[in-house]
């Protein structure tokens, strides 16, 4: 068994806590009903979700390298044992609310709601230091920042089984890495 440094292995053990309170999941019998085999052979169980609160620019290829605005995460899967399972076939729907609505005492206004086929997924699938996933960028066409807390909430739809739902996340922003003559598509 690999040793592991000791800041190493505090790192992935925090990593562990917080991507385990970001967990979605569907129950065993569920995928039993679905598939008619066991969970690992079925697919995912659970759904982990990590975002950067960097709010960032990146020039987008579809308009010519203009600059855009978003915000970038990652989708890890997991069997019913939390051991990762490379991703089936299956599509993910991403929506963002604002938080700051709620904590003005208000209710959660949705922003937007980004859908990724599973061709766009497989594109997105790369190996990190925490194993396989698909890491997003969401183009924010209704970027403000005036917006301190958004609320981003995943659901993975496998081909075969019901839709794994992730316990949604609220992300207090960083503004620092957007420039202020970056025009949204919204803000033409």
């Amino acid at each position: 068994m690999e040793t592991v440094p000791l800041s190493r292995r505090k790192f992935l053990a925090g990593l562990g806590v917080a991507m385990w309170a970001g967990l979605g999941c569907r129950t065993i019998e569920r995928c039993k009903e679905a598939c008619g085999v066991e969970p690992v052979a079925c697919g995912p169980m659970r759904l982990a979700v990590t975002w950067n609160n960097q709010v960032t620019t990146t020039p987008d290829p579809s308009q010519g390298g203009k600059s855009i605005i978003g915000i970038a995460g990652r989708i890890y899967l997991f069997d019913d044992k939390l051991n990762q399972v490379q991703p089936p076939d299956g599509t993910a729907t991403v929506t963002m609310y604002d938080h700051t609505t709620i904590d003005a005492g208000g209710q959660a206004k949705r922003l937007e709601t980004w859908e990724f086929d599973a061709v766009s997924l497989k594109r997105l699938l790369k190996e990190d230091l925490f194993g396989w996933g698909y890491t997003l960028f969401l183009p924010w066409g209704s970027y403000r920042p005036d917006l301190t807390k958004v609320h981003v909430q995943v659901v993975y739809n496998p081909v075969v089984g019901d839709p794994i739902h992730a316990g949604g996340q609220t992300v207090t922003l960083d503004h620092s890495g957007t420039k202020t003559e970056v025009r949204t598509s919204a803000k033409k």
